[in-house]
């Protein structure tokens, strides 16, 4: 070093390095992927379920029976008023169906159902409903009707696939199927020896 020079102090060169996330914020990071992908795996099972809900529900057929006595006119015809059975049956589901069978409980111990020969003949072919459609059906238009001959309770129909319409009478049938089992075997094998005894 050259005389009468200061001498210089030695420089010192610091590097920052850079800061790194804590622990804490890496784990909130990750909690709230998770959430996220935990709320829609939530919201798309959640949307399955409901479509499925409302393909089983609301799109299948829904049938409604109505049954009332009335009066068949014939303005300016040759025919008398009558007095008739009136059934209407409409679709109120979001699918077609087909009745094939228009029938009610006679007895629920026993097991009895009775059908109507004018209806059963309105009934050669099955009849379409589709959605939101209603068809009636008339007993006594033919052989005649009195009042008070038929009860209005208890009436059905059965679609092409077996399905028994209302629902309320589907399932009270299947529950007094449980129920008065006993009853009915017992008149069943009755009815079967009466029938080996006349032959």
């Amino acid at each position: 070093m050259p005389p009468g020079r200061p001498r210089s102090s030695p420089r010192i060169r610091s590097r920052a390095r850079p800061e790194r996330p804590s622990a804490g914020v890496a784990s909130a990071a990750v909690d709230a992927t998770q959430a996220l992908a935990i709320a829609g795996t939530v919201t798309g099972t959640t949307g399955t379920l409901w479509a499925l809900f409302l393909s089983v529900v609301y799109d299948r057929a829904r049938v409604s029976v109505t049954v009332a006595e009335a009066v068949q006119t014939q303005p300016g015809g040759p025919l008398p008023d009558r007095d008739v059975l009136w059934v209407k049956v409409r679709n109120r589901g979001r699918r077609p169906t087909h009745i094939e069978t228009v029938s009610r409980v006679k007895s629920a111990w026993r097991g009895g159902h009775e059908m109507s020969a004018d209806i059963t003949q309105q009934l050669t072919q099955p009849v379409r409903l589709e959605e939101g459609q209603s068809h009636s059906f008339v007993h006594g238009g033919q052989g005649g009707y009195t009042k008070g001959e038929w009860s209005l309770k208890r009436w059905y129909v059965v679609d092409g696939g077996g399905r028994t319409f209302p629902l309320r009478e589907r399932y009270r049938q299947r529950g007094e199927a449980l129920v008065f089992w006993p009853t009915r075997a017992f008149f069943r094998r009755r009815r079967r020896r009466r029938g080996q005894q006349s032959d």
